[in-house]
């Protein structure tokens, strides 16, 4: 039985995540070449040569650049690129700024290819739990995770960086629906409410976990 419930969370999350980018960007998925903040208010143009763009809940694209030359590219374009290697999974932080506010995405290859990529705007989801339903959805340093699926729905990651690393990465935005506590090492972020999508509103809290066997961000509701 939990197994199940499980895998109907799962079912969930990947449905209400792929429907995200339904509302603005495309329905049922078509080409195009540009993508939104997690926040819906930056659009960012792939700023080098591409071709078969496609938009779902990410937009993938080809090229016949490799990461280093992307970052390179999107650099010249003017915006800022950082290029992570964590488990042979190359990641492409970038980041846009716009009136003092910082917009972020994330440029992966997708496994077994040379030439197809995907960008997304670094968004995170757990389940707001069995007796509520629903999930709350967040902005998340994913170019940090030190996993192999990416968008694993998981309610602890193991991390690369430091906890200051991610505590910056949340306060350039620039927004007031993050509390960061540098003593206790703790993020509180307050998530928005779309019931068409089983967003639940209210605060997550993130707790860094410093471990022998690695550090870890642990997400809960609040």
């Amino acid at each position: 039985m939990k197994k199940f419930r499980q895998m109907l969370i799962i079912v969930m999350l990947i449905g209400t995540f792929l429907s995200q980018f339904a509302l603005t960007a495309c329905v049922g998925g078509r080409s195009q070449s540009h993508i939104y903040d997690f926040y819906q208010e930056y659009r960012f143009d792939l700023p080098f040569a591409h071709s078969r763009t496609f938009m779902t809940s990410s937009l993938f694209f080809d090229t016949e650049y490799d990461m280093s030359q992307l970052r390179d590219l999107i650099i010249e374009a003017g915006y800022g690129a950082r290029l992570y290697d964590f488990n042979s999974i190359e990641r492409l932080h970038i980041y846009a700024m716009r009136d003092g506010r910082r917009y972020y995405f994330m440029i992966t290859r997708l496994m077994d290819s040379t030439r197809r990529f995907s960008i997304d705007s670094s968004t995170g989801m757990i389940s707001a739990g069995e007796n509520s339903g629903g999930i709350f959805v967040f902005l998340f340093p994913k170019h940090l995770i030190d996993a192999v699926n990416l968008w694993a729905v998981e309610n602890s990651h193991r991390m690369h960086g430091t906890f200051e690393e991610i505590a910056a990465f949340y306060a350039n935005t620039g927004r007031g629906n993050v509390t960061i506590n540098y003593e206790e090492k703790t993020i509180i972020y307050l998530c928005r409410e779309v019931s068409n999508l089983n967003w639940n509103g209210g605060y997550v809290i993130m707790r860094w976990v410093e471990t022998e066997t690695g550090n870890y961000l642990d997400i809960s509701p609040l």
